[in-house]
Protein backbone atom coordinates (compact mmCIF):
# COMPACT_ATOMS: atom_id res chain seq x y z
CA UNK A 1 0.00 0.00 0.00
CA UNK A 2 1.43 3.67 -0.88
CA UNK A 3 2.15 5.17 2.16
CA UNK A 4 1.47 9.32 2.39
CA UNK A 5 4.24 11.07 0.50
CA UNK A 6 5.14 14.15 2.19
CA UNK A 7 7.43 16.68 -0.02
CA UNK A 8 7.75 20.36 1.58
CA UNK A 9 4.17 21.59 0.80
CA UNK A 10 2.76 18.95 -1.06
CA UNK A 11 1.20 15.93 0.42
CA UNK A 12 -0.61 12.88 -1.44
CA UNK A 13 -2.45 10.66 0.20
CA UNK A 14 -5.27 7.72 -0.05
CA UNK A 15 -8.26 8.71 -0.66
CA UNK A 16 -11.40 6.15 0.36
CA UNK A 17 -15.25 7.27 0.24
CA UNK A 18 -15.10 9.94 2.53
CA UNK A 19 -13.19 11.65 0.46
CA UNK A 20 -15.68 11.46 -2.75
CA UNK A 21 -16.81 14.78 -2.18
CA UNK A 22 -14.02 16.58 -2.49
CA UNK A 23 -12.96 14.41 -5.66
CA UNK A 24 -16.18 15.57 -7.06
CA UNK A 25 -15.38 19.41 -6.12
CA UNK A 26 -12.10 18.83 -7.60
CA UNK A 27 -13.35 17.35 -11.00
CA UNK A 28 -15.81 20.66 -10.90
CA UNK A 29 -13.07 22.92 -11.27
CA UNK A 30 -10.67 20.85 -13.44
CA UNK A 31 -12.90 19.63 -15.73
CA UNK A 32 -14.05 22.66 -17.49
CA UNK A 33 -10.45 23.94 -18.07
CA UNK A 34 -8.78 20.93 -19.10
CA UNK A 35 -11.52 19.96 -21.63
CA UNK A 36 -12.08 24.01 -23.06
CA UNK A 37 -12.23 23.55 -26.51
CA UNK A 38 -12.24 20.20 -26.83
CA UNK A 39 -16.12 19.59 -25.48
CA UNK A 40 -18.89 21.74 -24.92
CA UNK A 41 -19.81 22.87 -21.68
CA UNK A 42 -23.02 20.40 -21.86
CA UNK A 43 -21.03 17.06 -22.84
CA UNK A 44 -17.89 18.28 -20.07
CA UNK A 45 -21.73 18.51 -17.34
CA UNK A 46 -22.91 15.47 -18.53
CA UNK A 47 -19.51 13.10 -18.03
CA UNK A 48 -19.35 14.68 -14.79
CA UNK A 49 -22.72 13.91 -13.81
CA UNK A 50 -21.71 9.93 -15.17
CA UNK A 51 -18.18 9.96 -14.40
CA UNK A 52 -18.05 11.68 -10.87
CA UNK A 53 -21.73 10.92 -9.52
CA UNK A 54 -20.84 9.49 -5.94
CA UNK A 55 -22.81 5.36 -6.87
CA UNK A 56 -19.86 5.85 -9.70
CA UNK A 57 -17.14 6.87 -7.98
CA UNK A 58 -18.22 4.37 -5.35
CA UNK A 59 -18.56 1.58 -7.43
CA UNK A 60 -15.02 2.24 -9.26
CA UNK A 61 -13.42 1.92 -5.47
CA UNK A 62 -15.06 -1.01 -4.44
CA UNK A 63 -13.91 -2.42 -8.09
CA UNK A 64 -10.00 -1.88 -6.44
CA UNK A 65 -9.75 1.59 -8.00
CA UNK A 66 -7.35 3.07 -5.49
CA UNK A 67 -7.68 6.92 -5.47
CA UNK A 68 -5.18 9.83 -3.75
CA UNK A 69 -5.65 12.79 -3.14
CA UNK A 70 -2.99 15.53 -3.26
CA UNK A 71 -2.99 18.90 -1.09
CA UNK A 72 -0.59 21.81 -1.79
CA UNK A 73 0.24 24.28 1.06
CA UNK A 74 -2.62 22.38 2.50
CA UNK A 75 -5.24 23.15 -0.46
CA UNK A 76 -6.60 20.65 -2.39
CA UNK A 77 -4.70 20.26 -5.87
CA UNK A 78 -5.82 17.29 -7.58
CA UNK A 79 -6.61 13.52 -7.65
CA UNK A 80 -5.29 10.57 -9.36
CA UNK A 81 -6.91 6.90 -9.78
CA UNK A 82 -5.30 3.67 -10.60
CA UNK A 83 -6.13 0.03 -10.81
CA UNK A 84 -4.93 -3.59 -11.51
CA UNK A 85 -5.65 -5.69 -14.10
CA UNK A 86 -3.26 -8.87 -14.70
CA UNK A 87 0.47 -7.66 -13.90
CA UNK A 88 0.07 -3.84 -15.04
CA UNK A 89 -1.15 -1.30 -13.16
CA UNK A 90 -2.90 1.54 -15.06
CA UNK A 91 -3.83 4.87 -14.20
CA UNK A 92 -7.52 6.15 -15.20
CA UNK A 93 -7.87 9.74 -13.65
CA UNK A 94 -4.62 12.26 -13.01
CA UNK A 95 -5.80 15.71 -12.55
CA UNK A 96 -4.31 18.81 -11.50
CA UNK A 97 -6.16 22.35 -10.81
CA UNK A 98 -4.19 24.84 -12.71
CA UNK A 99 -5.30 27.22 -10.33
Amino acid sequence: MLEAVKETALDIAPAGTADIPLIRALAARIWPSAYAGVLTEAQIGNMLERIYSRENLCAEMAAGHRFWLAHYRSQPAGYVSAYREGDAVWIRKIYVDPA
